[in-house]
Protein backbone atom coordinates (compact mmCIF):
# COMPACT_ATOMS: atom_id res chain seq x y z
CA UNK A 1 0.00 0.00 0.00
CA UNK A 2 1.17 3.75 -1.14
CA UNK A 3 1.19 6.29 1.61
CA UNK A 4 1.52 10.41 0.61
CA UNK A 5 2.07 12.40 3.59
CA UNK A 6 1.95 16.42 2.94
CA UNK A 7 3.69 18.37 5.14
CA UNK A 8 2.76 21.71 4.12
CA UNK A 9 5.03 23.98 6.53
CA UNK A 10 7.59 26.45 5.07
CA UNK A 11 9.13 28.54 8.11
CA UNK A 12 8.59 25.97 10.92
CA UNK A 13 9.06 21.87 11.39
CA UNK A 14 5.25 21.49 13.35
CA UNK A 15 3.63 19.97 10.06
CA UNK A 16 6.83 17.89 9.79
CA UNK A 17 7.20 16.84 12.67
CA UNK A 18 3.48 15.27 12.84
CA UNK A 19 3.90 13.64 9.95
CA UNK A 20 7.28 11.74 10.85
CA UNK A 21 5.91 11.01 14.17
CA UNK A 22 2.66 9.45 12.10
CA UNK A 23 4.90 7.99 9.09
CA UNK A 24 7.11 6.18 11.80
CA UNK A 25 3.96 4.63 13.67
CA UNK A 26 2.05 3.49 10.36
CA UNK A 27 5.70 1.80 9.10
CA UNK A 28 5.87 0.05 12.54
CA UNK A 29 2.18 -1.48 12.08
CA UNK A 30 2.59 -1.70 8.32
CA UNK A 31 6.38 -2.39 7.34
CA UNK A 32 5.66 -3.34 3.86
CA UNK A 33 3.76 -0.33 3.01
CA UNK A 34 5.52 2.41 1.11
CA UNK A 35 5.45 6.24 2.44
CA UNK A 36 5.91 9.13 0.36
CA UNK A 37 6.30 13.20 1.80
CA UNK A 38 5.15 15.63 -0.62
CA UNK A 39 6.38 19.01 1.56
CA UNK A 40 7.35 22.24 1.15
CA UNK A 41 9.69 22.18 4.13
CA UNK A 42 13.43 23.27 3.42
CA UNK A 43 14.62 20.19 5.86
CA UNK A 44 13.88 17.43 3.26
CA UNK A 45 17.30 16.10 4.73
CA UNK A 46 15.68 15.60 8.20
CA UNK A 47 12.84 13.38 6.67
CA UNK A 48 15.67 11.52 4.54
CA UNK A 49 17.30 11.00 8.22
CA UNK A 50 14.06 9.17 9.26
CA UNK A 51 14.12 6.91 6.25
CA UNK A 52 11.44 8.33 3.81
CA UNK A 53 11.56 10.05 0.68
CA UNK A 54 10.09 13.20 -0.13
CA UNK A 55 8.85 15.41 -2.89
CA UNK A 56 10.19 19.21 -2.55
CA UNK A 57 7.80 21.60 -3.58
CA UNK A 58 9.46 25.40 -3.73
CA UNK A 59 8.76 27.37 -0.16
CA UNK A 60 6.08 29.74 -0.25
CA UNK A 61 7.69 32.63 1.15
CA UNK A 62 4.26 34.72 2.23
CA UNK A 63 6.25 36.11 5.32
CA UNK A 64 8.80 37.89 3.25
CA UNK A 65 8.67 41.58 1.75
CA UNK A 66 7.73 40.98 -2.09
CA UNK A 67 11.45 42.14 -2.77
CA UNK A 68 13.10 39.25 -1.00
CA UNK A 69 11.14 36.61 -3.30
CA UNK A 70 12.93 34.36 -5.14
CA UNK A 71 10.21 33.81 -7.83
CA UNK A 72 6.94 35.12 -8.98
CA UNK A 73 4.14 33.76 -6.07
CA UNK A 74 2.02 33.16 -9.35
CA UNK A 75 4.82 31.07 -10.90
CA UNK A 76 5.71 29.32 -7.28
CA UNK A 77 1.91 28.26 -7.25
CA UNK A 78 1.96 26.93 -10.76
CA UNK A 79 5.08 25.30 -10.28
CA UNK A 80 3.54 23.90 -7.17
CA UNK A 81 0.43 22.34 -8.88
CA UNK A 82 2.60 21.26 -11.71
CA UNK A 83 4.92 18.77 -9.31
CA UNK A 84 1.34 18.12 -7.30
CA UNK A 85 -0.38 16.72 -10.23
CA UNK A 86 2.97 14.80 -11.55
CA UNK A 87 3.37 13.60 -8.05
CA UNK A 88 -0.31 11.86 -7.69
CA UNK A 89 0.18 10.43 -10.74
CA UNK A 90 3.12 8.87 -11.04
CA UNK A 91 2.44 7.71 -7.38
CA UNK A 92 -0.46 6.81 -7.45
CA UNK A 93 -1.19 6.90 -3.69
CA UNK A 94 -3.66 5.01 -2.11
CA UNK A 95 -4.11 6.92 1.18
CA UNK A 96 -3.50 10.55 1.73
CA UNK A 97 -3.10 12.76 4.65
CA UNK A 98 -2.68 15.95 4.76
CA UNK A 99 -2.41 18.64 7.91
CA UNK A 100 -4.70 21.67 8.39
CA UNK A 101 -5.49 22.69 5.12
CA UNK A 102 -7.68 20.44 3.05
CA UNK A 103 -6.69 22.04 -0.36
CA UNK A 104 -3.93 23.70 0.56
CA UNK A 105 -3.15 27.18 0.98
CA UNK A 106 -4.15 28.09 -2.57
CA UNK A 107 -5.85 24.62 -4.17
CA UNK A 108 -2.73 23.36 -5.09
CA UNK A 109 -3.74 19.90 -3.49
CA UNK A 110 -7.10 20.09 -5.11
CA UNK A 111 -6.03 16.82 -7.33
CA UNK A 112 -6.59 14.30 -4.16
CA UNK A 113 -9.99 15.37 -3.15
CA UNK A 114 -10.60 13.61 -6.63
CA UNK A 115 -7.95 10.96 -6.60
CA UNK A 116 -9.70 7.07 -5.94
CA UNK A 117 -7.67 6.70 -2.90
CA UNK A 118 -8.41 7.35 1.18
CA UNK A 119 -8.07 10.88 2.46
CA UNK A 120 -7.41 11.99 6.10
CA UNK A 121 -6.62 15.34 7.24
CA UNK A 122 -5.09 15.86 10.59
CA UNK A 123 -7.55 18.82 11.62
CA UNK A 124 -6.22 21.29 13.96
CA UNK A 125 -7.62 24.48 15.20
CA UNK A 126 -8.20 26.79 12.38
CA UNK A 127 -10.15 30.31 13.31
CA UNK A 128 -11.55 32.30 10.54
CA UNK A 129 -10.75 30.26 7.52
CA UNK A 130 -10.11 32.01 4.43
CA UNK A 131 -12.03 31.63 1.44
CA UNK A 132 -9.70 30.32 -1.16
CA UNK A 133 -8.53 27.57 1.67
CA UNK A 134 -12.22 25.35 0.63
CA UNK A 135 -11.93 24.20 4.30
CA UNK A 136 -15.46 23.78 5.23
CA UNK A 137 -16.59 22.33 1.96
CA UNK A 138 -13.73 20.50 1.52
CA UNK A 139 -14.01 18.40 4.83
CA UNK A 140 -16.80 15.89 3.44
CA UNK A 141 -14.73 14.29 1.39
CA UNK A 142 -12.33 13.15 3.84
CA UNK A 143 -12.79 9.69 4.94
CA UNK A 144 -11.85 11.10 9.02
CA UNK A 145 -10.49 14.11 10.39
CA UNK A 146 -8.03 13.45 12.63
CA UNK A 147 -7.72 16.18 15.68
CA UNK A 148 -4.32 16.26 17.44
CA UNK A 149 -5.48 17.60 20.80
CA UNK A 150 -7.44 16.11 24.41
CA UNK A 151 -11.35 14.87 23.56
CA UNK A 152 -12.99 18.70 23.60
CA UNK A 153 -10.33 20.53 23.98
CA UNK A 154 -10.73 23.07 20.99
CA UNK A 155 -13.87 23.36 19.14
CA UNK A 156 -13.74 21.09 16.12
CA UNK A 157 -16.65 19.76 14.43
CA UNK A 158 -17.02 16.66 11.18
CA UNK A 159 -19.51 17.27 8.34
CA UNK A 160 -22.02 14.14 8.76
CA UNK A 161 -20.35 10.63 7.72
CA UNK A 162 -17.20 11.43 8.56
CA UNK A 163 -15.77 10.69 11.49
CA UNK A 164 -13.70 12.95 13.66
CA UNK A 165 -11.28 11.29 16.39
CA UNK A 166 -9.58 13.14 18.71
CA UNK A 167 -6.24 11.30 19.04
CA UNK A 168 -3.90 13.80 21.20
CA UNK A 169 -1.10 15.91 20.35
CA UNK A 170 0.96 13.58 16.94
CA UNK A 171 4.34 13.96 17.94
CA UNK A 172 8.11 13.04 16.44
CA UNK A 173 8.95 10.74 19.32
CA UNK A 174 7.79 8.94 22.38
CA UNK A 175 8.76 9.06 26.13
CA UNK A 176 10.62 5.39 25.42
CA UNK A 177 12.67 7.32 23.23
CA UNK A 178 13.74 9.71 25.71
CA UNK A 179 17.47 9.99 26.45
CA UNK A 180 18.79 9.38 30.05
CA UNK A 181 19.78 13.15 31.58
CA UNK A 182 23.47 12.35 31.36
CA UNK A 183 23.61 10.62 28.05
CA UNK A 184 20.93 14.03 26.33
CA UNK A 185 23.63 16.50 27.87
CA UNK A 186 26.73 14.60 26.81
CA UNK A 187 25.31 14.51 23.40
CA UNK A 188 24.43 18.17 23.23
CA UNK A 189 28.12 19.25 24.57
CA UNK A 190 25.95 20.80 27.45
CA UNK A 191 27.44 21.03 31.50
CA UNK A 192 26.42 18.23 33.86
CA UNK A 193 27.06 20.06 36.79
CA UNK A 194 24.51 23.24 36.32
CA UNK A 195 20.51 23.47 36.03
CA UNK A 196 20.21 24.04 32.37
CA UNK A 197 17.23 25.92 30.41
CA UNK A 198 16.94 25.25 26.60
CA UNK A 199 15.39 28.34 24.43
CA UNK A 200 14.12 27.66 21.09
CA UNK A 201 11.58 29.68 19.03
CA UNK A 202 10.15 26.93 16.61
CA UNK A 203 11.90 25.24 13.12
CA UNK A 204 14.04 28.44 12.81
CA UNK A 205 11.78 30.63 9.63
CA UNK A 206 10.23 33.00 11.87
CA UNK A 207 11.57 36.76 10.60
CA UNK A 208 11.09 37.31 14.51
CA UNK A 209 13.76 34.34 15.46
CA UNK A 210 16.82 36.62 15.91
CA UNK A 211 14.58 39.29 17.82
CA UNK A 212 13.65 36.80 20.11
CA UNK A 213 17.18 35.18 21.00
CA UNK A 214 18.30 38.86 21.84
CA UNK A 215 15.68 39.30 24.06
CA UNK A 216 16.41 35.74 25.88
CA UNK A 217 20.29 36.48 25.90
CA UNK A 218 19.46 39.15 28.63
CA UNK A 219 17.38 36.88 30.70
CA UNK A 220 21.12 34.60 30.53
CA UNK A 221 22.98 37.75 31.28
CA UNK A 222 20.73 37.89 34.43
CA UNK A 223 21.37 34.48 35.50
CA UNK A 224 24.92 33.67 35.26
CA UNK A 225 24.24 30.52 37.80
CA UNK A 226 22.20 28.80 34.98
CA UNK A 227 23.70 27.64 31.52
CA UNK A 228 21.08 28.67 28.25
CA UNK A 229 21.43 26.18 25.75
CA UNK A 230 20.44 28.00 22.51
CA UNK A 231 18.68 25.53 19.66
CA UNK A 232 19.90 26.07 16.38
CA UNK A 233 17.06 25.21 14.05
CA UNK A 234 17.60 23.62 10.79
CA UNK A 235 15.65 26.63 8.88
CA UNK A 236 17.70 29.08 10.66
CA UNK A 237 20.12 31.20 8.55
CA UNK A 238 22.58 33.02 9.66
CA UNK A 239 22.48 32.24 13.38
CA UNK A 240 25.33 34.39 15.32
CA UNK A 241 27.59 31.74 16.43
CA UNK A 242 29.19 33.83 19.48
CA UNK A 243 26.18 34.27 21.80
CA UNK A 244 26.95 37.51 23.79
CA UNK A 245 26.36 35.92 27.59
CA UNK A 246 29.40 34.28 28.44
CA UNK A 247 26.17 31.11 30.18
CA UNK A 248 24.70 30.62 26.60
CA UNK A 249 25.83 27.96 23.86
CA UNK A 250 23.88 27.21 20.69
CA UNK A 251 23.38 22.97 19.78
CA UNK A 252 22.09 21.59 17.00
CA UNK A 253 20.08 18.35 17.44
CA UNK A 254 17.04 17.17 15.44
CA UNK A 255 15.17 15.62 16.99
CA UNK A 256 15.36 17.57 19.42
CA UNK A 257 12.76 15.26 21.62
CA UNK A 258 14.67 12.71 22.46
CA UNK A 259 17.21 15.43 23.98
CA UNK A 260 14.68 17.22 26.40
CA UNK A 261 15.60 14.84 29.95
CA UNK A 262 18.81 17.29 29.30
CA UNK A 263 16.93 20.23 30.40
CA UNK A 264 15.22 22.07 33.82
CA UNK A 265 13.33 24.10 32.29
CA UNK A 266 12.87 25.99 28.84
CA UNK A 267 11.61 28.79 26.80
CA UNK A 268 9.50 28.42 23.90
CA UNK A 269 6.97 29.42 21.35
CA UNK A 270 3.60 27.87 21.73
CA UNK A 271 4.30 25.51 18.30
CA UNK A 272 4.46 21.34 18.16
CA UNK A 273 7.13 21.82 20.41
CA UNK A 274 5.08 23.00 22.80
CA UNK A 275 3.32 20.31 23.25
CA UNK A 276 6.78 17.85 23.36
CA UNK A 277 7.75 19.75 25.76
CA UNK A 278 4.78 19.00 28.37
CA UNK A 279 4.74 15.73 27.34
CA UNK A 280 8.52 14.83 28.23
CA UNK A 281 7.85 16.75 31.56
CA UNK A 282 9.85 20.09 31.13
CA UNK A 283 8.65 23.24 32.94
CA UNK A 284 8.18 26.36 30.13
CA UNK A 285 7.71 29.54 30.03
CA UNK A 286 5.74 29.95 26.62
CA UNK A 287 5.26 33.27 24.05
CA UNK A 288 2.08 32.67 22.47
CA UNK A 289 1.98 35.89 20.40
CA UNK A 290 5.38 36.04 18.13
CA UNK A 291 3.68 33.35 14.78
CA UNK A 292 3.07 34.99 11.78
CA UNK A 293 0.09 32.53 11.31
CA UNK A 294 -3.01 33.51 13.49
CA UNK A 295 -5.09 30.43 12.76
CA UNK A 296 -5.23 29.18 16.37
CA UNK A 297 -5.03 31.16 19.48
CA UNK A 298 -1.94 30.65 20.84
CA UNK A 299 -2.47 32.43 24.11
CA UNK A 300 -4.93 29.97 25.18
CA UNK A 301 -3.35 26.67 23.75
CA UNK A 302 0.07 27.55 25.98
CA UNK A 303 -2.22 28.61 29.44
CA UNK A 304 -3.96 24.89 28.51
CA UNK A 305 -0.83 23.58 27.90
CA UNK A 306 1.18 25.14 31.01
CA UNK A 307 -2.01 24.27 33.10
CA UNK A 308 -2.00 26.06 36.20
CA UNK A 309 1.45 24.92 37.81
CA UNK A 310 3.57 23.49 35.02
CA UNK A 311 5.01 26.68 33.65
CA UNK A 312 4.07 30.52 32.68
CA UNK A 313 2.48 32.25 29.35
CA UNK A 314 4.74 35.28 28.61
CA UNK A 315 4.08 37.78 26.04
CA UNK A 316 6.94 38.23 23.35
CA UNK A 317 9.53 41.38 24.65
CA UNK A 318 7.74 41.96 27.80
CA UNK A 319 10.88 41.87 30.20
CA UNK A 320 9.37 42.09 33.23
CA UNK A 321 7.23 39.13 32.64
CA UNK A 322 10.30 37.15 31.81
CA UNK A 323 12.33 37.94 34.53
CA UNK A 324 9.83 37.57 36.92
CA UNK A 325 8.57 33.94 35.69
CA UNK A 326 12.49 32.70 35.18
CA UNK A 327 13.01 33.99 38.98
CA UNK A 328 10.23 31.95 40.24
CA UNK A 329 11.96 28.77 37.79
CA UNK A 330 14.93 29.75 39.44
CA UNK A 331 13.38 28.84 42.90
CA UNK A 332 14.61 24.84 43.61
CA UNK A 333 11.45 24.34 45.46
CA UNK A 334 9.07 25.83 42.90
CA UNK A 335 10.92 24.45 39.63
CA UNK A 336 10.48 20.41 41.50
CA UNK A 337 7.01 21.40 42.55
CA UNK A 338 6.45 22.22 38.14
CA UNK A 339 8.14 19.25 37.49
CA UNK A 340 5.98 17.14 39.46
CA UNK A 341 2.98 18.70 37.64
CA UNK A 342 4.51 18.01 34.65
CA UNK A 343 5.09 14.03 35.48
CA UNK A 344 1.29 13.81 36.17
CA UNK A 345 0.04 15.15 33.07
CA UNK A 346 -2.35 13.07 31.81
CA UNK A 347 -0.98 13.70 28.12
CA UNK A 348 -0.22 11.28 25.27
CA UNK A 349 1.45 11.29 22.28
CA UNK A 350 -0.98 10.54 19.47
CA UNK A 351 0.84 9.59 16.60
CA UNK A 352 0.17 5.81 17.52
CA UNK A 353 -3.81 6.11 18.40
CA UNK A 354 -3.91 8.14 14.88
CA UNK A 355 -1.91 5.53 12.75
CA UNK A 356 -4.51 2.69 14.77
CA UNK A 357 -7.29 4.62 13.32
CA UNK A 358 -5.84 4.87 9.44
CA UNK A 359 -5.32 1.42 9.25
CA UNK A 360 -8.63 0.31 10.07
CA UNK A 361 -9.84 2.82 7.63
CA UNK A 362 -7.79 1.95 5.15
CA UNK A 363 -8.32 -2.26 6.46
CA UNK A 364 -10.86 -2.98 3.26
CA UNK A 365 -8.22 -1.81 0.77
CA UNK A 366 -5.25 -3.85 1.78
CA UNK A 367 -7.53 -6.90 0.92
Amino acid sequence: MRWLLVAQDGWGLGHVSRQLGLARELRRLAPGDEFLFLTYSDATHLIAAEGFASVKLPAPEWFKAPEDHNIDDQRRLWVSISVVNATATAYKPDAVVLDTFPVGNRGEFAIFQRLPCARFLIAREVRDPLPHWEYRESLPRFHALLAPYAEGEVALAAPAGVGLHWVGPILVRNRADLLARRDARARLGLPQDRRVCLVSFGGGGNPAYKKLEAWALRLAAAHPQWHFAFATPPLLQGADAGLTASNARRFTYYPMAECYAAFDAAISTVGSSAYELAYMGVPSILIPDVSPQKDEDFFAKARRVVGEAGGFVVPAFDDAALQTAFAAMDDPARLTAMKEDRARLPLQNGAANAAAVLMRHVQPRRR
